[in-house]
């Protein structure tokens, strides 16, 4: 019996670790440059919200979050992370949506920018600057309409693991 209650706290913490790495809630702090955090939605409700930014394109996905955040003047940041199944189905999702931005009426502007090893792809659309990007097995794509976006980006990057912003 204590054989099995070690396996099984060591199995249950594998699994917390695991899907909670890149999608920790402090990753989604309370403030992103000057944008307050004024909303979080997890599981089932935000892999709806990300679903219904695919247009009805076929994709799996395991969990999700959605973070929103404002400031003054109508600035404001929303975050989307959804998590594959496996890290090259994420993998896969980014290829997609990476052939398809150049030729995109909703985007422009498509370019990349590193950094510290997380390599971000940047859009113009929608009246915000996007942000996009995969890591493991989350893909995440922040939008942002404020006049310093790149500060917001980098904010984000500042919590998540492995994606510290040196700049």
């Amino acid at each position: 019996m204590k054989t099995f209650k070690s396996i099984f706290i060591v199995f249950i913490l594998s699994l917390v670790v695991t899907n909670t790495v890149w999608a920790d809630k402090k990753n989604y702090p309370a403030k992103l440059g000057e944008l307050k955090k004024i909303r979080m939605i997890e599981g089932e409700k935000a892999i709806q919200s990300v679903m219904k930014l695919h247009l009805g394109a076929k994709i799996t996905l395991e969990d999700a979050i959605v973070a929103e955040y404002k400031g003054d003047n109508g600035k404001k940041a929303i975050i989307w992370a959804s998590m594959s199944e496996t890290s090259k189905t994420a993998e896969n999702l980014i290829r997609r949506m990476n052939k398809k931005m150049p030729s995109s009426n909703m985007y422009r502007n498509f370019k990349s920018i590193k950094i510290n090893g997380c390599k971000i792809y940047s859009v113009d659309g929608m009246g915000m600057k996007n942000y996009y990007f995969g890591k493991n097995k989350w893909n995440y794509w922040l939008a942002v309409n404020t006049a310093n976006s790149r500060a917001v980006l980098n904010d984000f990057m500042g919590n998540l693991t492995g994606c510290k912003n040196s700049e």
